[in-house]
């Protein structure tokens, strides 16, 4: 840029403004810019400096109004140094097309400002305008492209940016010049290329070459760039394992599968333990039949005789991944599989993987070979105490692979109960190994309280409901966190298991403590967000102290919503980053994961739940206007979850944290521990339609409904009836008479009657379809005529009794007591006040929730 006098004496002015920024305090910044402003009101650098020290503050709206006002005047020639604070300011307040066009002006007035046309670019992008990003990053190639010389790798940058633009606008086929996008893309590479070939430090714009091709379904073309020997494609392969698992992935889908048995072999005989090489590897030779399957057997047998081979993991995998694969067509080889799991076992018993490396194989066993399995590891159970951390990881690895293989017809309650207490025994005795380790590690022994705990969530769900298992499960997990403070699998099972006896507040506790950052507030708030709308439900005239849940619950779905706000700004900087470093083959995954998060399945899940959360909580509702606030607030979450559906759900939750140590063949731990079936997009679906204002042309396929509970299902065929104008208010009264079924079942079971039969008769299912019943009325109360009113109303009031009898049903005193038998080691007055402590923290939550529940059923009509 030419010399700007004017500009400088504006920077000159601001200095003091610049200098409160720098050091953090933006209240001093501010101050500063209104006493500059206050002599010189047009100054534009001093606005765009204050709005920049407001956005900082959180100042939000009034940043938004200065940034107007800045937009609607211009930005005068000599006073362009304000539009880098400025364009920083619309960025973060989410105004990206006015940043756009800003910009896109600022290029116009000065097109050879190299710096300002990248800023241009970079905000196309980040705006997602590709097609312009395009034609600005071709333009800048042209001009700019002299001043690149002698800049290594960077030289020719903005040619590959326009691809990179190019290959992004493709994406969306509906674009305009998305059909042409790539090929016109191939076309430019191909004449850049011929004028300058890649180079040994190009491996980014490879990958853009091959993107390209590939997107076109020009595999052949892409596979050959890369695997011609004494290419650059070759080389750069060689050198980038990203680029060697693309090649690798384009011949399988070639079916080039000697090529793939080839390159993987030529990588494991040159020292690489990649387990990646070995799947590739052994695929290929099972791909190519029994003879090269064998021949590759003889293969990683060489390998094992080399000195030291016999304690590498990848070789003695890959030697039972071989073996799996020849069971498959040799059945009669099982004996040999067996006998290299027991080797595997003996030389990796003490490593905390070994019971997860073996489960492939594990599964591929028959059932009488796992019972043998099974005898012959207990065989080498060592007698109380464990002197070292071997012997004890030692047992944990017998006690994981046992568990694994037992048979599910040896499961009952008893024989899961008196597991559970030999585990918590061998819990206690390991602790002692770990004694002396600080604060911060986690004990060796904590995988022996999860295996008790998850013994006791089984006998739980075999017993039909026994809440006594219940208060054992978090007694035990209460206790293995006091010995184990970070033990996150620990805790995240208690916050599972405190949700199932119906204290959600314990559980919300817990959830804070796990202290989820960023983006694991995506991946991990369904540990509790599940149905826990539920909990919020309380009165007209409920009091302050009573609302304790209703408050944790929404807070908590709140900051879980916080990552899609920090998504839209952070996100387009990664891009931003990644394109200014060069590193184009990451762009494309910063959108698609900026696009996950955007349209993320667990935020409508989220969403919906903190809709229904203010719907519960009838004070919400007390008067016309607070009425109308919430009743615009849900509408306006559903309009959001119906926008998101109708653009395609991304599903980022993570299921397989919670770590499994159940039978298999068997419920997983995930699935002992869900309030109800698993939510997916149908569900998102089915619930909007209940809080919308109208159908909104959304309609319920029968899908849908595949993963909702039963009452749930019948709430939403209500509202569909609503919706239409078929509503029958007999449908309402089956609905509320199947509610209280259920609550009755859950008041005799949690009494100490007899168990739930098919079905585990939980205290949450008494919570959750008790609120599904409340939104149903809630919902149709101005449909019904009087006498089905008050019919509704009998039932209401019958369901109050029956949730009132539950706010007293917690000293459930019902053997065995695991834990006493356990724990003997740790003290019987020790024990007791566990419990009690257990016993006194779930009652304490269900005088809460189910009193709140049963005044809100009372104020239902």
């Amino acid at each position: 840029m030419a010399f700007n006098p004017v500009a400088m004496l504006a920077e000159r002015t601001c200095a003091p403004i610049y200098n409160a920024i720098d050091t953090g305090n933006n209240t001093l910044a501010v101050r500063h810019a209104d006493r500059i402003l206050h002599t010189q009101p047009e100054l534009a650098l001093a606005s765009a400096l204050k709005a920049l020290a407001l956005v900082r503050s959180g100042k939000r709206d009034e940043a938004n109004t200065i940034c107007t006002q800045l937009i609607a005047r211009g930005i005068s020639k000599g006073h362009e140094n304000a539009l880098t604070p400025l364009t920083w300011c619309l960025g973060r307040l989410g105004r990206r097309q006015d940043e756009v066009a800003l910009l896109e002006t600022a290029v116009k007035n000065n097109p050879n400002d190299e710096d300002l046309a990248r800023q241009a670019f970079l905000a196309l992008v980040k705006s997602q305008s590709f097609q312009k990003a395009q034609q600005l990053s071709l333009k800048m190639h042209k001009s700019f492209a002299q001043r690149k010389q002698g800049k290594g790798r960077f030289a020719d940058e903005y040619f590959w940016w326009s691809i990179l633009s190019y290959v992004l606008l493709a994406r969306d086929a509906k674009a305009p010049g998305a059909a042409l996008a790539l090929p016109l893309s191939q076309r430019m590479i191909e004449k850049q290329i011929e004028a300058k070939p890649l180079g040994l430090n190009d491996e980014e714009a490879l990958c853009l070459q091959l993107q390209v091709l590939v997107r076109q379904g020009k595999k052949a073309e892409a596979f050959e760039l890369v695997a011609t020997e004494s290419s650059v494609g070759y080389t750069l392969c060689d050198r980038n394992l990203s680029l060697e698992f693309t090649r690798t992935d384009l011949a399988k889908e070639l079916n080039k599968w000697q090529y793939v048995e080839q390159s993987c072999w030529a990588r494991i005989d040159g020292g690489s333990r990649n387990w990646a090489h070995f799947t590739g590897f052994l695929d290929a030779a099972e791909k190519r039949g029994k003879d090269e399957l064998m021949a590759a057997h003889k293969k990683i047998n060489v390998l094992l005789s080399v000195k030291g081979a016999v304690k590498d993991r990848s070789v003695r995998l890959a030697e039972l991944e071989v073996w799996r694969k020849r069971m498959q067509a040799e059945p009669e080889v099982e004996a040999q599989l067996h006998a290299k799991v027991v080797a595997y076992f003996d030389t990796f018993a003490t490593k905390a993987c070994c019971h997860e490396d073996l489960l492939p194989y594990l599964r591929a066993l028959s059932s009488d070979s796992r019972s043998k399995l099974s005898a012959a590891l207990k065989e080498r159970i060592k007698p109380l105490p464990a002197k070292t951390e071997a012997e004890l990881r030692t047992y944990i690895s017998i006690a994981k692979i046992t568990r694994a293989v037992q048979a599910e017809s040896s499961l009952s309650e008893g024989s899961e109960a008196a597991l559970a207490a030999e585990l918590v025994a061998r819990y206690v005795d390991g602790l002692s190994v770990g004694k002396d380790l600080p604060d911060t590690e986690m004990q060796p022994a904590d995988d022996l309280a999860l295996l008790g705990a998850q013994a006791l969530l089984s006998a739980y769900r075999l017993s039909g409901g026994k809440l006594v298992y219940l208060f054992q499960v978090i007694g035990l997990l209460e206790f293995g966190l006091t010995k184990s403070s970070k033990g996150y699998q620990l805790r995240m099972l208690l916050i599972r298991t405190y949700t199932l006896a119906g204290a959600l507040d314990r559980a919300l506790i817990h959830y804070g403590l796990l202290g989820l950052k960023s983006v694991q507030a995506d991946t991990l708030s369904h540990l509790v967000s599940e149905r826990c709308s539920a909990f919020s439900a309380t009165g007209k005239n409920a009091k302050a102290a009573d609302e304790a849940t209703y408050k944790m619950a929404v807070r908590t779905l709140s900051t879980a919503q916080a990552i899609y706000e920090e998504n839209a700004g952070s996100t387009p900087e990664m891009i931003g980053k990644a394109l200014e470093h060069g590193i184009y083959s990451r762009v494309e995954e910063f959108v698609e994961f900026g696009e996950a998060l955007e349209r993320s399945l667990q935020r409508q899940v989220v969403r919906l739940e903190e809709a229904r959360s203010h719907l519960h909580r009838r004070g919400n509702f007390a008067d016309d206007e607070q009425r109308k606030t919430f009743e615009a607030a849900i509408s306006n979450s559903v309009a959001s979850v119906r926008a998101d559906l109708a653009a395609g759900l991304s599903d980022q939750r993570d299921y397989s944290v919670l770590v499994n140590y159940q039978p298999m063949a068997t419920p997983s731990v995930e699935e002992l521990t869900q309030v109800g079936q698993r939510q997916d997009a149908g569900w998102v679906r089915s619930i909007a339609l209940t809080l919308a204002d109208d159908q909104g042309g959304v309609g319920i396929e029968e899908q849908d409904l595949q993963t909702l509970t039963a009452r749930e299902k019948a709430l939403v065929q209500l509202m569909a009836s609503a919706r239409n104008g078929s509503f029958e208010a007999s449908r309402l009264l089956e609905l509320l008479e199947a509610v209280k079924t259920t609550a009755r079942t859950v008041v005799d079971v949690v009494g100490g009657g007899a168990g739930g039969g098919e079905r585990v008769a939980r205290p949450v299912d008494a919570v959750h379809e008790a609120a599904l019943a409340l939104e149903a009325v809630y919902h149709t109360e101005a449909l019904l005529d009087a006498e089905s009113k008050a019919a509704c109303q009998t039932h209401l009031a019958e369901l109050a009794t029956l949730v009132n009898h539950l706010t007293r049903s917690t000293q459930d005193t019902t053997k065995p007591a695991v834990l006493e038998q356990g724990l003997a080691a740790v003290g019987a007055e020790r024990v007791a006040q566990l419990m009690q402590s257990t016993r006194d923290n779930v009652a304490r939550c269900w005088t809460k929730v189910f009193a709140n529940l049963r005044d809100a059923l009372r104020d239902a009509l």
